[in-house]
């Protein structure tokens, strides 16, 4: 009594099918041995399908895994883009805060000169602040 195995195709090991009862081929095999091809039989099939299995299961991590990097280098890019942002607006912020305080200490000096009672005066000053503070 043998088992005959060949490659399939994608280079897994199958049983023939060509294995018959020791009765059908007058082979001098005991049914013990035929019990025994068979239990070999179905271990064997549970092994392909366990490893077709895991070779699915590994395909498929595989391909979580590259979605998974590309979500993140996106999310990397999209971090950096928006710590770019944050450092402008920060920079833009500390501007207007130093403009701010430029043009109330302008207005304080602007109060307590003889100039605060001459409209034009007020209108040009005023015109001042506004183009001073300005974003540009």
């Amino acid at each position: 009594q043998y088992i005959d195995f060949f490659q399939n195709v994608d280079s897994r090991f199958v049983v023939s099918p060509s294995h018959v009862s020791p009765a059908e081929t007058r082979s001098t095999a005991s049914p013990n041995g035929c019990y025994d091809c068979a239990v070999y039989k179905t271990k064997l099939t549970m092994a392909d399908n366990k490893c077709r299995y895991l070779e699915s299961r590994g395909n498929t991590l595989q391909t979580e895994a590259v979605r998974a990097q590309a979500q993140i280098s996106s999310a990397e890019a999209a971090l950096r883009a928006l710590e770019a942002e944050t450092r402008a607006l920060r920079e833009q912020t500390e501007m207007l805060h130093r403009r701010l305080l430029d043009c109330q200490e302008q207005a304080v000096r602007f109060m307590q000169c003889d100039r605060v009672s001459n409209p034009q005066a007020v209108a040009l000053f005023m015109n001042h602040l506004i183009q001073s503070t300005i974003i540009r």
